[in-house]
């Protein structure tokens, strides 16, 4: 049977069984006992567990970013034919990844890929078939078309690290031997860049 608490006035005995308590009334009091009766039931009947120690693993994510971008250079759509030209700069482009396994850059030439070759030629594209080869260089190295595995195809960088926030700049510059007895026209030749992230 449950014990019954009666709670006194200031100055006066309160009789609990056979023991006799002298306290003060405070009417909070009671409700302090329940509550922490009602906790400690439910800790025994409810089996709450607590720890002594609490993890939150927090995680977040970084986009996978690689992107490719040229500044053509001024002349690089008036090109002399007629005259050789080394080395002339006629675009740099701008490369930008953040895969800590690196990343590759291939360039192709749409004439050569077309063409299923490995030389790289700019087409006469107002009348007749004339066409006037060249070369590359990217980054100061010599492009060698058709080392990707591709006819056409080039691969140009090759890292196994990620670029500086800015990006890494290199130039592209072409190389030629002028030819006076092509037909007059207009001659293209169209670059493809491609970046992927390893």
């Amino acid at each position: 049977m449950p014990q019954q608490i009666n709670f006194c006035k200031i100055g006066r005995t309160c009789v609990q069984g056979e023991t006799t308590v002298k306290r003060g009334f405070d009417p909070f009091e009671p409700l302090a006992v329940i509550t922490v009766t009602l906790t400690l039931a439910f800790v025994a009947a409810g089996g709450v567990l607590t720890a002594s120690g609490a993890t939150l693993q927090l995680s977040g994510v970084v986009p996978n970013a690689k992107e490719i971008t040229i500044d053509p250079a001024p002349g690089y759509s008036t090109l002399d034919l007629s005259a050789s030209a080394v080395d002339v700069l006629v675009l740099t482009a701008h490369e930008r990844a953040n895969s800590a396994g690196g990343y590759t850059v291939t360039v192709e030439s749409a004439n050569a890929v077309s063409a299923g070759q490995n030389t790289a030629s700019l087409n006469n594209v107002t009348a007749g078939t004339d066409k006037l080869d060249y070369t590359l260089k990217y980054d100061g190295v010599a492009v060698v078309l058709g080392n990707s595995g591709v006819a056409g195809r080039a691969k140009v960088t090759d890292l196994t690290a990620k670029t500086p926030l800015s990006g890494s700049a290199k130039a592209l510059q072409i190389s030629y031997e002028g030819n006076q007895q092509l037909a007059s026209g207009i001659y293209q030749d169209t670059l493809t860049f491609t970046i992927v992230a390893k």
